[in-house]
């Protein structure tokens, strides 16, 4: 994954999850989360984004999809 959909993928996750629209009750995933930082241009540092975050992340984007 690119840096950019890395980016576009874990700020639409946040936006779902500050908004409530994502329940996050796994204390690992939500430390995880907390050590998300952007870089000096803006936009996700992926050495930050763990594997937790960029898989349920995808399994948000996916969980959208199957929506009708």
């Amino acid at each position: 994954m690119d840096r950019d959909e890395l980016h576009d993928l874990v700020m639409s996750f946040k936006e779902k999850f500050e908004a409530g629209k994502f329940e996050v009750q796994d204390p690992h995933l939500i430390e995880e989360m907390s050590r998300v930082r952007l870089a000096a241009d803006g936009k996700i540092d992926p050495v930050t984004v763990g594997s937790m975050v960029r898989a349920t992340a995808l399994a948000s984007i996916a969980a959208d999809a199957s929506r009708p």
